[in-house]
Parts: C-alpha cells; sequence; structure tokens
C-alpha cells in the first residue's frame, strides 16, 4: 500500500472539524502536505499506546471526589463537564448538571449551596465575578 506524491495528508483524523477535502499547505514553501508512511505509522503506535497510560486525575475533579462528589459539592466554574469515577474504579465524563441550560449551571450549584444540599463550594476564577 504505497503512497504517491499526488496523495494528501488527511489531517482530519482528529475530528477538528474541518472538511478533510480542504486543501492544506506547509506555510513555508506553500506546498500539500504528503503523508509519510513512517510518521503515519508512528502516529498509530502513540496513539494505540495512550490507552495504556496511568495518567493522574484532573486536580478539581480529583479534590471533588475526595470531598464526597459532586452530589456533595458545588463547583462553581467555566467547565461544562467534570470526571467522576465509576463503580468499577475507572472514569466517566458527564454534565455538571443533567437538564440546566449550560449558561444556568454555576446559578444552580450556587443555590444547592445556599440550600445546604451541598456543604461545600469550589469557586474558580472564571465563576468568581459577581461574588
Amino acid at each position: 500500500q504505497g503512497l504517491s506524491d499526488d496523495d494528501s495528508y488527511d489531517m482530519d483524523d482528529d475530528d477538528d472539524g474541518m472538511d478533510s477535502d480542504d486543501e492544506r499547505f506547509d506555510s513555508a514553501d506553500n506546498t500539500s502536505l504528503r503523508k509519510d508512511p513512517w510518521l503515519v505509522k508512528i502516529r498509530e503506535l502513540l496513539l494505540k499506546g495512550l490507552v495504556f497510560l496511568e495518567l493522574p486525575p484532573n486536580p478539581l475533579d480529583h479534590l471533588t471526589n475526595l470531598c464526597g462528589g459532586p452530589d456533595c459539592v458545588a463547583e462553581m466554574t467555566g467547565r461544562h463537564q467534570q470526571q467522576v469515577v465509576n463503580d468499577a474504579g475507572g472514569v466517566d465524563y458527564v454534565r455538571r448538571c443533567e437538564g440546566v441550560a449550560a449558561k444556568n449551571i454555576n446559578i444552580e450549584e450556587r443555590k444547592a449551596f445556599q440550600r445546604g444540599d451541598k456543604l461545600i463550594a469550589i469557586i474558580s476564577e472564571a465563576a468568581s465575578t459577581g461574588i
């Protein structure tokens, strides 16, 4: 499965939202990027290896989980999702507040804290305006 000089490099593998049919150019000499079989193989191996990495948890999510999880902690940040430890010990990405518009998540979290439903509040600089 050789590649000819006419095979353009398809940069859309990472689903960046751009059409793979877009003409792409190297900024230095304005030529189309070409696939290099060796680099494609290296990329595939690196992506396969990512599965085995044991990365540390996100600090904010780790702190939230140590304090009892999202049911106990009001998180007022600019985030729309959070990492929650599941029953199997893995991590799931979930929306912070189901059924609440993204622009109202921090307001609902603040109300839950003020009502006493959540006894701990974490406020980031992004959400601290007006507090």
